[in-house]
C-alpha cells in the first residue's frame, strides 16, 4: 500500500535541483568508506579510505560528504545530524544491510515509539540528510510479529533527499512470520504513541521487498 500527502512527503517527478555548495573545508570533507582496502589516516579514495565502516564516517563526518565505495556493509546505521552519503561510483554500487543479528534501534525518536523499534537507517535530526544511489537491505528472520521494522525511519522534523536508491524490504525472511502487521520501506513521522514528524523527497528510487507498506507517512 502506497500512502501520500502533501504536507509531510513530496516525491520528484522531474531531477531535483541541486544547490552549488563551495570548496569543502576541513569540517566539511569527504570521508570515504571501503570494506575492501586498508584504511589510512586522512584517506582520499576507495583505494586508500578513511573508514571501513559506513556508521564510522558518519560519526566523524561534520556537515559533508559520506563516500561510500562498492561493497556491502551489514550494518545498521543511525543518523542524528546533517550528512550527504553517496554511494560513490554510481547508483547500486554499495549496499547497507541488516544484519541478521540486529539490534533495537536507541535514538530518541525510535524510543518514544517503542523497546522494539528495528531500522536499517534510523534517522532522528531536524536537519537535512541527503542519501543517493545507496541501495537498503531490510530483510531479516525476525521471530516476532511485536515492534516495528522499518528500512528507513525519518522523524525529528527532518527532511530525507534520497535519489536512485534502491529500498528491498522492510521483511522477515521467515514464512510463518510474513503474515504480521509490519514491515515498512520508508516510514516518515509517527502518529503514536506520540506524534512525530518528518519530511522527505524521494526521486528515482525503487522500492521492492517489502512486507506491510512502502514509503509511507504518519502523523
Amino acid at each position: 500500500m502506497f500512502k501520500r500527502t502533501s504536507r509531510l512527503i513530496a516525491l520528484c517527478v522531474t531531477p531535483c535541483a541541486l544547490l552549488a555548495g563551495g570548496v569543502a573545508n576541513a569540517s566539511a570533507a569527504t570521508l570515504y568508506v571501503s570494506n575492501s582496502a586498508p584504511t589510512v589516516v586522512g584517506g582520499k579514495s576507495c583505494a586508500q579510505p578513511d573508514y571501513s565502516k559506513v556508521q564510522e564516517a558518519i560519526t566523524a563526518s561534520t556537515g559533508g560528504t559520506v563516500a561510500s565505495c562498492p561493497g556491502t556493509y551489514t550494518e545498521q546505521l543511525t543518523i542524528t545530524k546533517a550528512v550527504k552519503l553517496n554511494a560513490i561510483h554510481g547508483a547500486g554500487t554499495a549496499t547497507v544491510a541488516m544484519p541478521a543479528a540486529f539490534e533495537n534501534a536507541t535514538t530518541e525518536c525510535d524510543t518514544k515509539l517503542g523497546a522494539q523499534q528495528r531500522d536499517e537507517i534510523s534517522i532522528c535530526t531536524s536537519e537535512t540528510v541527503s542519501i543517493v544511489g545507496l541501495s537498503v537491505q531490510a530483510i531479516i528472520p525476525l521471530e516476532t510479529c511485536a515492534g516495528e521494522l522499518t528500512g528507513i525511519f525519518l522523524a525529528g522534523g527532518g527532511t530525507l533527499k534520497a535519489t536512485n536508491m534502491a529500498i528491498d524490504g522492510a521483511s522477515t525472511s521467515l514464512n510463518s512470520f510474513k503474515g504480521c502487521q509490519l514491515g515498512v520501506a520508508v516510514q516518515v513521522g509517527a502518529n503514536e504513541p506520540v506524534e512525530e514528524v518528518g519530511h522527505a523527497v524521494l526521486n528515482k528510487d525503487t522500492v521492492t521487498g517489502y512486507q506491510k507498506n512502502g514509503p509511507t507517512v504518519k502523523g
